[in-house]
């Protein structure tokens, strides 16, 4: 499959048509990355974490091999490794501004993996996880796993959660991770962080595709974490992206968005932003706290009225502002609860017909001739 002539015409394409020119070891990188994608699609049977179907359809003598969609199966329906929000054997991205507890959230996912344990009400799919750590080292990531599991009334850290210093770009690593997941059965790898993983420019696409088509070839699911775009003056928080190229998004199939809304002595109050979704609808966003204590750390799903508590009622979505002022003033009309948070008429009105069926609230009466509300 590959040669030196198709090495000579690689080094020939980097000169003619890559602006700037990229560096041999680069080059080689890439090339090797390639070399081990072909080699594991190709059915020789060693990889089992690679879908039995080829992901290209090829002959051996490099003529492409297209199949008919109507003699393939129906697939089983969709699984996730996280219910609704982390899809099975595919990417998935998780980011937000520096400090807002990523990789205390991250790992407490790959925890609740490797225990099959619920993540904040969501179910999961139990399977062995592999953490791979450009930022920390092993002894601040023990350091953590110690108190997380306390803190999830664990006895220490689980079985199934392995642990992996990472100090060299990612893609020259994809044929020994292959090994490992291979070897150990590897369900969900977690990168932390996508920038120092990438060994490259993550503002270009020239690095971050073929990135993502490595990390696509591992045959698993894979969590990645990073960092967003610096925010700028009059930009709301959660229309921010990932920092760098478009394609971080655009290939992930799942994107979730960290964002630290209030911050009192030794707690942390965070949403989390289901912003893309190839797969399912978007989840509705979910509250989080983060409790620091001397020996454990408490991750739990949170309500409104603890963030409301906390002084972060503005980063509540619609809904849930309408309730909480529900709940405060009683028995209500429509346009009241419209001017006590600034919502306007029509989402108040839309909104309140979704709490009506959820069973949240419901009508009382009339004052004139508008909809008297009160909650349940």
């Amino acid at each position: 499959m590959w040669n030196p002539i198709s090495g000579l015409r690689t080094l020939r394409t980097n000169v003619t048509y890559c602006k700037p020119q990229l560096q041999r070891d680069e080059v080689a990188s890439i090339c090797q990355s390639a070399i081990s994608y072909f080699s594991s699609a190709g059915g020789d049977g060693q990889n089992a974490n690679v879908p039995t179907s080829r992901p290209i359809y090829m002959r051996d003598n490099g003529t492409l091999m297209p199949v008919s969609l109507a003699t393939v199966p129906e697939p089983e329906p969709r699984r996730f490794v996280i219910d609704g929000l982390i899809p099975e054997g595919d990417t998935s991205i998780l980011y937000g501004d520096g400090g807002q507890g990523k990789s205390f959230l991250a790992l407490y996912f790959g925890t609740c993996v490797a225990t099959g344990t619920a993540v904040l009400d969501q179910k999961v799919e139990r399977s062995n996880v592999l953490y791979l750590d450009w930022e920390l080292t092993e002894d601040e990531q023990s350091r953590r796993i110690y108190k997380l599991a306390r803190g999830m009334n664990l006895t220490g850290p689980p079985d199934g959660l392995d642990y992996l210093r990472m100090d060299t770009p990612l893609m020259q690593a994809i044929p020994q991770l292959k090994a490992l997941i291979r070897d150990r059965h590897y369900g969900l790898i977690i990168v932390d962080s996508l920038g120092p993983a990438c060994g490259g420019d993550p503002e270009a696409a020239r690095f971050v595709i073929p990135l993502f088509n490595s990390i696509r070839s591992l045959g698993t699911t894979s969590l990645l974490i990073d960092h967003q775009s610096r925010l700028q003056q009059g930009q709301s928080y959660r229309n921010k992206d990932p920092f760098g190229s478009i394609y971080k998004k655009n290939l992930s199939r799942s994107a979730i968005q960290l964002h630290k809304v209030a911050e009192e002595e030794g707690r942390l109050a965070l949403v989390l932003r289901h912003l893309k979704s190839n797969f399912t609808a978007l989840r509705s966003d979910i509250y989080i706290t983060i409790g620091f204590g001397a020996d454990r750390i408490l991750i739990d799903k949170a309500n409104a009225s603890e963030l409301a508590s906390m002084g972060a009622e503005e980063h509540l979505d619609s809904k849930q502002r309408i309730l909480l002022s529900l709940r405060d003033k009683g028995r209500v009309t429509a346009e009241v609860l419209s001017d006590d948070t600034g919502i306007s008429i029509k989402t108040v009105k839309n909104n309140l017909t979704q709490l009506k069926r959820a069973g949240l609230a419901y009508e009382v009466g009339k004052d004139g001739h508008a909809t008297v509300y009160a909650p349940l």
